[in-house]
């Protein structure tokens, strides 16, 4: 079963505002975001990585 596109988006657009996607990240950090659908269920996620300017 495929979910409607405008359900995908519903489920990610609060996340990512959960996440405060809106507003720059702070110095050294990325964000990534996924939407998917498994068990008839649609989830999103949002990560933030921090990576050190020197390694």
């Amino acid at each position: 079963m495929t979910v409607p596109r405008l359900t995908r988006r519903a489920v990610l657009d609060p996340a990512a505002e959960k996440a405060g996607w809106g507003q720059p990240p702070a110095s050294a950090r990325h964000r990534g975001a996924a939407v998917y659908e498994t068990f008839g269920a649609v989830l999103a996620e949002v990560v933030e990585v921090a990576v050190p300017l020197r390694l």
